[in-house]
């Protein structure tokens, strides 16, 4: 028998993949909003109700759940929890913010540069996605303005504040002594499903469903020792889901049986025997709207699966010069004797 305690070492299982497969998702799903639609919808969207990325989204604040409080339980002190959460999440979206204004931004806006440079706009997108300062800002002047979605220049970024929001509740519940509490932490979360129901305006500012699932990903992690993962349960839970598919009932059972069938898997002998160079996850997730965003740009007539073949180069090129010249090294320092 096999209980997520055991597999929460890397040798163990495959997190890498599960998060390499929900950003390809992510980027998927944006595909049939950023790309002229010639009669493609998500089909995800047409089985679930969701897109593929708004799911691949959930999938990944369950996991951050799960290994966040993983790394608070376990850190020798509160710094070095801060310093990891800093280094893994702001170089390398320092970056890609310097690379949207400095590169994208000065080639493809319609504004002189002397217009984009000098314009405050342009300045203000650069300063809020760093410091997430009143959220993020997704526009820069006169870039992508003709395209289908061209309200926001790189749409991903909008989870990341609640993200930071996310990993300050850890924080918040770690230095209380809330978080190894097991009955605490699984009534805060039937409060925040009674919330979702009922008021949810009450934790927008949490990202809502985003709170929900990864507070789900600590209360998973609490019950590591008894939470046990086998297929035998997970697929009888999907035969289940097909059962009650028009009912009221299906969105929860669905949502339960999605991150309960993500853990089995990363678990897998097959997920486990397939060997990654690196996380690309990440770099896939802050590139991936970017550049199709500028795909459209250069090609208007691209329509979702075309673009989002064609993206995929691009964005594993972008996302791999990030994991391995900034996320890695940025990693590594703040893992290093020097900052300890």
């Amino acid at each position: 028998m096999v209980i997520l305690g055991d597999i929460l070492k890397r040798s163990k299982n495959n997190f890498d993949l599960i998060r390499l497969i929900a950003a390809l998702m992510v980027v998927f799903g944006h595909s049939f909003v950023l790309f002229k639609n010639n009669g493609s919808y998500d089909p995800i969207q047409n089985i679930f109700h969701e897109s593929s990325g708004t799911l691949a989204v959930y999938i990944f604040f369950f996991l951050s759940g799960i290994f966040i409080s993983a790394s608070f339980l376990n850190k020798k002190d509160h710094i070095s929890f801060v310093r990891m959460r800093f280094f893994r999440i702001w170089p390398g979206l320092i970056i890609c913010t310097i690379f949207t204004v400095l590169v994208i931004g000065i080639l493809f806006t319609d504004l002189t540069f002397k217009q984009f440079f000098f314009n405050t706009d342009t300045w203000t997108y650069l300063i809020s996605n760093i410091s997430f300062y009143n959220s993020t800002s997704h526009r820069l002047p006169g870039l992508f303005v003709n395209n289908p979605y061209g309200s926001a220049v790189n749409g991903s970024l909008w989870t990341l504040p609640f993200e930071v929001k996310c990993y300050c509740l850890v924080f918040l519940f770690g230095v209380t002594g809330l978080l190894n509490k097991r009955i605490p932490m699984a009534l805060f979360f039937l409060v925040l499903v009674y919330l979702l129901i009922f008021h949810s305006s009450y934790i927008d500012f949490f990202g809502g469903k985003l709170l929900l699932f990864f507070v789900a990903g600590m209360v998973a992690y609490l019950f590591n020792d008894i939470l046990i993962l086998d297929y035998r349960i997970a697929l009888p839970a999907i035969l289940i889901c097909a059962f009650i598919y028009r009912t009221d009932f299906f969105t929860l059972g669905f949502y339960i049986t999605l991150i309960y069938s993500t853990i089995v898997l990363s678990a897998s002998r097959i997920f486990r025997k397939i060997k990654l160079p690196g996380d690309y996850s990440y770099g896939i997730y802050i590139y991936g709207f970017l550049i199709q965003q500028t795909l459209i740009h250069l090609f208007p007539d691209l329509s979702p699966y075309p673009g989002f073949f064609i993206s995929l180069p691009i964005v594993f090129i972008l996302s791999a010069l990030s994991w391995h010249l900034i996320e890695k090294p940025a990693i590594n320092y703040a893992k290093s004797p020097q900052v300890s």
